[in-house]
């Protein structure tokens, strides 16, 4: 079975890290901080993308 690739950027709290990685489905890529030439580049290999909002 193939897994998922999803993008967790700007500091994911490590329970919703955790969570997503016991899935068995899923393979997490963790940036806190990711420069926007560097989404852009990394945008196609990716299946999901989970950004936390800081807005509050």
């Amino acid at each position: 079975m193939s897994s998922f690739k999803v993008l967790l950027l700007d500091g994911i709290d490590p329970a919703g890290i955790e969570l997503i990685q016991q899935t068995g489905s899923i393979t997490a890529l963790v940036h806190d901080k990711i420069s926007r030439q560097k989404l852009l580049e990394s945008i196609s290999e990716i299946d999901g993308l989970v950004v936390r909002s800081a807005s509050g």
